[in-house]
């Protein structure tokens, strides 16, 4: 049986990089979708780090993760990478989207200014994925 796979947006940080080591480590083909210049270098670490044999506790086989520059924003970026994980795997067992901005202020700090001001944050966080 083929493994299964997982497509995770926003996976060369944070949850998204978690989720990313989690699944390869459970034997998924995973398709990193980032706009992290540096995540092709982050997919090869990953495997690296865990592939470092070839099959994992559970007798399932690490497969080397593929990053796919993406960026959220954009339908064609995201297009794009559903349609390589597909071309590639034939299907998408897992889509999870992570990918977001925050707005990396201190949440338990109460803050003067009382208006709702999330540009860049609120398109990246509402209307994408």
């Amino acid at each position: 049986m083929a493994a299964p796979v997982a497509l995770i947006t926003g996976a060369c940080s944070g949850i998204g990089l978690a989720m990313t080591k989690h699944l390869i480590a459970a034997g998924y083909k995973v398709f990193m979708a980032d706009i992290a210049r540096d995540g092709a270098s982050i997919a090869s670490s990953l495997f690296a780090e865990l592939g470092q044999t070839s099959i994992n506790s559970e007798g399932l086989t690490i497969l080397e993760p593929a990053f796919v520059p993406t960026d959220v924003t954009s339908f064609a970026s995201q297009e794009n990478v559903f349609k390589l994980a597909y071309m590639n795997c034939s299907r998408i067992s897992v889509f999870l989207a992570n990918a977001g901005i925050d707005d990396r202020e201190d949440i338990f700090t109460p803050s003067a200014d009382t208006t709702l001001d999330c540009e860049p944050c609120s398109p990246m966080n509402l209307e994408s994925m």
